[in-house]
C-alpha cells in the first residue's frame, strides 16, 4: 500500500471557547494528561511514517513552534526515523482552508496522499484503517467521522455510512452525484485528502470542506467516511476538557498514547518521592513527572498535577487540572489552571 508521505497538523486557531487559558497558551499548546495536545497528532503522523508534518501558528506562534521543537527532541531521543517539520507562521487567520493550502505550498505542493488532522484533537488515530479505506475506494477525500453529536454540524453519509452524500457549504449544501444523503454524522478532524483538494483551495480565509472538498464532491468525486469507533475528544470547552480527562484517567488503555500506565485504585504519581506522606490521594488522579503535593493536601477525584505544579500544603482539589506551572492553595474545585489564569468548569 503507497503510504502517507506528508501530515499536516492545523495549529492556528483562536480556542475561544478555553478563554481565559488559550490568553496564555494557544489551544494545541494546553496540555491533556500532561501532554501538549498537538503532541498527540504529532506522534501519530509519525508511527504512520510520514516523512515531513507541516503546521501553521497564528495566535502565540512560539509557544506553538515550542510544542513542535519538543518533539523533535523527544523523537531524536528514540528509536526509528523522525519526520522533517516546519512551521508557517500566519500573519492573519486563513481557516482550514486557507491555513492548509499554505502549509501545502510551504511543503512544496507535493503530490499523493496527505493526512491532515486539526491540531486540537486527541484521539487514538486510526490512520492504518483511514488510508485502507482511501485506497480501497479511490477516494479523492477520507474523513473520520463519528455519530452525531447534538449540537454539532452535521455531515451526511449515504445509507451504508461508507460515504459521504453532503456536506455543508458557503451557503447551502454540496450533494454528491453518486450518493443520497441518509445518515447524519459528525466530522472528526481527521482527514486523507489527495492533491486536487489543495488545488481547490487559495491562500486566502477559507474552509477545507466547504471549499476545498465539498465542491469535488458536487463534481462526482468519491468522499469516503471512515466510522471511528475508537477514543476520540472534543476540548473544546472546559467541562469537555475535564471530562475528556476523566474518561482517560479512568481507563488508560482507551488512549495509549496518553502517558498514564492502568492502576486499579486509579491513582497514578510518577514519583512518590514529590508527594508529603501524609497528603491524601483520591482516584482518578495523576501527580506527573515534576508535579508537587505538599504534606496535608488532598488531591482527587479527578485531578491532573502537571509537570511543575504544586497542590500546596492543606490544600483540597477535586475535578481540577492543574498545568504549566499552576499552584493550588486552599480549596480549590472544577477548574483548569494554566500558570496563573484560571477557568471554571460550568
Amino acid at each position: 500500500m503507497i503510504p502517507i508521505e506528508f501530515g499536516i497538523v492545523l495549529c492556528a486557531g483562536l480556542g475561544v471557547r478555553l478563554r481565559p487559558l488559550t490568553d496564555r497558551e494557544p489551544k494545541p499548546a494546553l496540555r491533556f494528561v500532561d501532554r501538549p495536545i498537538a503532541d498527540f497528532a504529532l506522534d501519530a503522523l509519525r508511527a504512520q511514517g510520514v516523512s515531513m508534518i507541516g503546521v501553521n501558528a497564528h495566535h502565540l506562534p512560539d509557544r506553538v513552534d515550542a510544542v513542535l521543537r519538543a518533539a523533535e527532541q523527544r523523537w531524536s531521543a528514540s528509536s526509528g526515523p523522525s519526520p522533517r517539520t516546519t512551521l508557517v507562521r500566519e500573519a492573519e487567520l486563513l481557516g482550514t482552508g486557507g491555513g492548509a493550502r499554505g502549509i501545502f505550498d510551504q511543503l512544496g505542493a507535493p503530490r499523493g496522499t496527505l493526512c491532515v488532522i486539526n491540531g486540537d484533537v486527541v484521539a487514538d488515530f486510526p490512520l492504518e484503517a483511514m488510508l485502507k479505506v482511501h485506497r480501497r475506494t479511490g477516494a479523492t477525500a477520507t474523513l473520520l467521522v463519528l455519530p452525531h453529536l447534538p449540537g454539532e454540524a452535521a455531515i451526511w453519509l449515504d445509507a451504508d455510512g461508507r460515504f459521504v452524500a453532503q456536506l455543508p457549504a458557503p451557503d447551502g449544501d454540496w450533494v454528491s452525484s453518486r450518493y443520497a444523503p441518509a445518515n447524519p454524522a459528525t466530522f472528526g478532524g481527521v482527514y486523507l485528502l489527495e492533491t486536487d483538494v489543495f488545488e481547490r483551495l487559495t491562500a486566502t480565509n477559507s474552509c477545507l470542506i466547504r471549499n476545498g472538498i465539498g465542491p469535488l464532491l458536487a463534481e462526482g468525486a468519491v468522499v469516503a467516511a471512515h466510522r471511528h469507533e475508537g477514543f476520540w475528544a472534543d476540548l473544546g470547552t472546559p467541562r469537555r476538557f475535564l471530562d475528556a480527562t476523566v474518561r482517560v484517567l479512568t481507563d488508560p488503555d482507551l488512549l495509549s498514547s496518553a502517558p498514564i500506565p492502568a492502576r486499579t485504585d486509579g491513582v497514578f504519581v510518577a514519583d512518590r518521592r514529590s508527594v508529603a506522606a501524609d497528603a491524601r490521594l483520591v482516584g482518578p488522579c495523576c501527580v506527573a513527572p515534576g508535579g508537587v503535593v505538599e504534606r496535608g493536601a488532598e488531591v482527587g477525584p479527578a485531578v491532573v498535577v502537571g509537570a511543575g505544579c504544586v497542590v500546596r500544603a492543606g490544600a483540597r482539589v477535586a475535578e481540577t487540572i492543574l498545568m504549566d506551572g499552576a499552584e493550588a492553595t486552599g480549596d480549590v474545585s472544577r477548574r483548569i489552571i494554566c500558570g496563573d489564569v484560571s477557568a471554571r468548569i460550568a
